[in-house]
């Protein structure tokens, strides 16, 4: 009886163990999927894209577009992306694709957002700039102020996302008149010629303190060896000094 039992409980005691074994495998497995798709971005939803956002630039008030700023923010969020402050990590506003990618690297971000907004009857008239990946989406639209947030929230639905805008762009874009665009267009210009200016001038300060470290370290070195070459010489005349003089120290040798 007792060597019946006996059978009966070691099976059943392997078994737990296989079983407690093969559990901790499951659970690994799962970790490992987790951390996978959340960094290749396999799932999409599973990490929030993380958006840089740029200060509302245009010919509106300030007062609005301030206000317009605290709307896009307030939409990105409720989308359920992270926003990220431009002026924290990258101050210049982007103009080509390259640039805006370089703003997405200089912040760690998904996307990168440029908003212009012009004053317009019973609203505003909204330019977004999108970045992502090497592409460079624009769209000119209208935006009421009645419902401005849900409107602001399937533009920025319509945007951020792979695949761009898409057919989207036939339902919110709203080309600008020439001359709007031609304005527009001369502001971009001079922008990036005072760029080329001010990083012109960070070249020239740059190559003047590098000139005034040299000459610095030149003169130094000059200045040692001169040291030097004075020690030198005193060494030897006080070697010439301290010889024996016959006659006056007696007789040499």
């Amino acid at each position: 009886m007792e060597k019946r039992k006996r059978t009966l409980e070691g099976p059943s005691k392997a078994w737990l163990v296989e079983e407690r074994r093969f559990m901790r495998m499951g659970i690994q497995l799962i970790g490992w999927v987790f951390c996978i798709w959340y960094e290749v971005g396999w799932v999409r939803g599973v990490r929030a894209d993380r958006v840089v956002l740029y200060a509302v630039d245009g010919r509106a008030q300030e007062e609005k577009r301030r206000a317009v700023e605290g709307v896009l923010r307030s939409a990105l969020l409720q989308l359920g992306h992270v926003v990220i402050d431009a002026a924290q990590c990258a101050p210049d506003r982007p103009q080509r694709a390259s640039e805006f990618d370089g703003s997405a690297l200089a912040c760690r971000g998904d996307y990168v957002v440029v908003p212009a907004v012009d004053p317009a009857q019973g609203g505003y008239r909204l330019h977004l700039f999108v970045g992502w990946h090497g592409r460079l989406e624009t769209l000119h639209t209208h935006v009421d102020e009645e419902g401005e947030v849900e409107r602001t929230k399937e533009i920025l639905r319509a945007m951020l996302r792979p695949e761009g805008l898409g057919r989207d762009a036939l339902r919110f874009a709203e080309p600008e008149d020439s001359e709007e665009e031609a304005r527009r267009q001369a502001e971009a210009q001079e922008e990036a010629r005072k760029r080329e200016e001010a990083r012109k001038r960070e070249e020239e300060r740059r190559r003047a303190e590098e000139e005034m470290r040299r000459a610095q370290k030149e003169a130094r070195r000059r200045e040692e060896m001169r040291r030097q070459a004075q020690e030198a010489k005193a060494r030897e005349e006080a070697a010439w000094a301290q010889r024996p003089v016959f006659g006056r120290d007696g007789p040499l040798g």
